[in-house]
């Protein structure tokens, strides 16, 4: 199971306790505050949220992310073109 995290503890400080509360140790944590900026978007678009401390958190989050993400966007784009390229693919 894929669990992302925004928190102020430390993911790996929450994997334990969410284990046990889950029953799996089939659990990866992502933080947010230190994943790419690719994988956060796709978070924001796809995932599912199971709970937030704050409708002013998630929406700063939120804006954060895709703010950043349309500044980047173009040169990530770039990017995969080059290596498609340069890899034939």
């Amino acid at each position: 199971m894929d669990i992302a995290l925004l928190s102020d503890s430390p993911a790996y400080e929450l994997r334990v306790p969410i284990m046990e509360h889950l029953g799996t140790e089939r659990v990866d944590l992502i933080d947010l505050k230190t994943a790419p900026l690719d994988l956060k978007m796709r978070i924001v678009r796809e995932g599912k949220l199971i709970y937030k401390r704050s409708d002013e958190d998630e929406n700063r989050f939120e804006m954060d992310v895709i703010r950043k993400y349309l500044d980047f966007e173009p040169i990530m784009r770039r990017r995969f073109e080059l290596l498609k390229r340069r890899f034939g693919a």
